[in-house]
């Protein structure tokens, strides 16, 4: 059983926290989201924690990219195997998510960031998918090296749409997640 002082303790964490998601939810709702997609590629799940962040923050559906064949568990192999196909320039069969790109004027594209690039899934999704006309926000997600090339690589590869800054988070995210995506949807709104 809790002592009045821990009660109380709990009380004042608990109405500051509700305060805190009542105030993001009020600048959310301020943030118009119309006709847009979120479109990821998630291998830990850092990158689909994010992507579930960003669309709770702005009612965008989402939309997953998955290999055919799942990469390994396990990080060594993982990196291995990424090496040898950006090597080759091997992009992997995927199953592409089943989005009709007539209803979304912006892509919010997320992805790890495997060996200073986007993950070889995503580039496979952007070179059988066209984006022309259309806006892409990315966002990656790094264990230590930022952003590295992953925003050029939309460039390169999306080169008939107009691609926003990006969002580089770490792992997936720090406690103030939903504060780094409201800025970044500010600043990078189309």
């Amino acid at each position: 059983m809790l002592s009045k002082r821990e009660f109380l303790k709990a009380v004042v964490g608990l109405t500051t926290l509700v305060g805190t998601h009542s105030s993001l939810a009020k600048e959310a709702a301020q943030f118009p989201m119309k006709r847009t997609a979120i479109v990821y590629y998630s291998h830990s799940g850092n990158t689909r924690t994010v992507a579930s962040r960003i669309s709770a923050l702005t009612a965008a559906p989402v939309f997953e990219i998955v290999p055919q064949t799942p990469y390994p568990n396990a990080y060594r192999p993982t990196t291995n195997q990424v090496r040898e196909e950006m090597q080759k320039g091997y992009l992997p069969p995927i199953h592409a998510p089943s989005i009709d790109l007539n209803n979304f004027d912006v892509l919010i594209i997320g992805t790890p960031t495997w060996w200073h690039h986007i993950a070889r899934p995503v580039a496979s999704w952007l070179s059988q998918t066209d984006l022309s006309g259309k806006v892409i926000m990315p966002f990656n997600t790094h264990g230590g090296g930022g952003l590295m090339q992953t925003r050029d690589d939309f460039v390169q590869m999306c080169p008939k749409s107009t691609v926003t800054q990006s969002l580089t988070v770490y792992g997936n995210g720090d406690s103030d997640l939903d504060e780094q995506i409201l800025r970044w949807l500010k600043e990078a709104n189309p």
